[in-house]
Formats: C-alpha cells, structure tokens, sequence
C-alpha cells in the first residue's frame, strides 16, 4: 500500500515483476496462489498475478475491501487472494519481431523480440533460441537473475549496448552467449524459441519484407501465424 493507504497502479507493476515460484516461497505458500485487484465502478480487473483457480475444485479466498488509486483517480476496489489446488500457471514465451538484416550491416545489430502473456514474470535465462545451425542460451551479466515482467517484451541480440544505443535505454535487453544470435540470421532462416517440450517456430526468407530497409518482420498478435513488413517496434507488443 502507498502512504494513504491505498493500493496503487506502482504496486501492480511491482508484482508483475514476481516470478511464481519465487513469490510463494517468499509467502510460504505451498499449494498454487492467485492475486487479483478489481475496481467496484467500473468493475475492472486492474491487477491480476498468478495462476486460474477457476477449475480447482479446492480453493480459499480472502476478500478485502480497499482503494486503488489508478495515478488520476481513487477507486473503491476489492482485493481477493486465492489459495488453491491444481496446476500451475502456463508460463510460454513467444516471438513476435525480428530485425534480421539492419541497415547497420553485422550479426550486433540483429535483434529478436519476445512476449510474456502471462500474469506472472517469467525466467528468461531458461530459454534457448536458434537458427538454423546452432543454439544459443541467454546469460545474465554479473550474475543478476534475468526475468521478463507479466505482458511485457524482451529484446534478445549479442550486443545489449549496441541495441540501445540505436534504439533508447530499453530495461529488458538480454544477451545471448556469443557473438551472434545462433549463426547470425541469414536473409533465409528459421528461428526457434525453446523451453522444454515447449517451441515457438518462425521461417522466413527476403521475399516477407525487412529486408535492410530499416523494418522488421512483426506478428500480428503474439501467437498468431502472420507476420509481415512493419516499421521497428521494439518492447511493444
């Protein structure tokens, strides 16, 4: 809560940066953990963390009548705590924009977007990605822990600095392990984002665009089939 009391818009962002492992270890909590903030007028969800107890056919909730203040305006809103048994929730990643050939020509450049949809943050350094000749993992610098915040972007490239220089001080820029994201893009590859059992598949050739114009090659919605020719958008989604 902020000084008046209230719960804020700057609290919502701050748990959205909570991976879920990590904050029900820091809570104690065993069985799986929902958070939900929602206005009473206009009854909006406005704060959402965790995963969906809508299935769980054992759960307890805690209800508590509060103000949100949303930064303009104070709202009556009701804070709900669910603890419940059942899965975990879906923490996949997607791609949804790649620069491959920069007007800048070399591999630093390059730069692959993803998204997190998910209500909670995600580890970033599980992740792979690769081209069509080798994979890369993502590394921390000084051995910080990396995540991607709740619907939020990521930028992976070799060269963090580079991409922000060119682009503005985007927070979530992470590095692969090389030189290179996997071999260098080629003007025809294929890139595949990989956790587990869990692959998200984009190929692609000159022919769809983004070809050293200055553009990428963007999704339409994170997990849709089209991409195509777009003006750079990089960290929104």
């Amino acid at each position: 809560m902020n000084s008046n009391g209230e719960l804020d818009a700057a609290k919502c962002k701050a748990l959205s940066k909570f991976p879920y492992t990590a904050l029900r270890d820091e809570l104690e909590v065993e069985a799986q953990l929902r958070i939900e903030i929602r206005t009473l007028v206009p009854d909006e969800s406005v704060c959402l963390w965790g995963g969906d107890a809508s299935t769980s056919s054992i759960s307890v909730k805690s209800e508590r009548y509060m103000l949100y203040n949303d930064g303009t305006n104070t709202l009556p809103a009701l804070l709900t705590v669910t603890v419940y048994e059942g899965e975990p929730p879906v923490s996949n990643i997607y791609l949804t924009e790649i620069m491959y050939n920069p007007s800048s020509s070399g591999a630093n450049y390059e730069w692959v977007e993803v998204y997190n949809p998910n209500t909670i943050a995600i580890y970033i350094s599980s992740w792979t990605i690769s081209d069509l000749k080798e994979k890369d993992s993502i590394i921390p610098e000084d051995d910080e822990t990396i995540t991607i915040p709740a619907k939020s972007a990521g930028i992976l490239t070799a060269s963090p600095t580079i991409f922000k220089s060119t682009y503005g001080d985007y927070a979530y820029v992470f590095s692969v392990e090389d030189t290179s994201i996997g071999n260098g893009l080629d003007d025809t590859d294929s890139l595949t984002l990989s956790k587990n059992s869990f692959s998200d598949l984009f190929s692609y050739t000159t022919d769809k665009g983004a070809n050293a114009n200055g553009k990428t090659l963007t999704r339409s919605c994170y997990n849709c089939d089209d991409w195509a020719e777009a003006a750079e958008s990089a960290g929104t989604v």
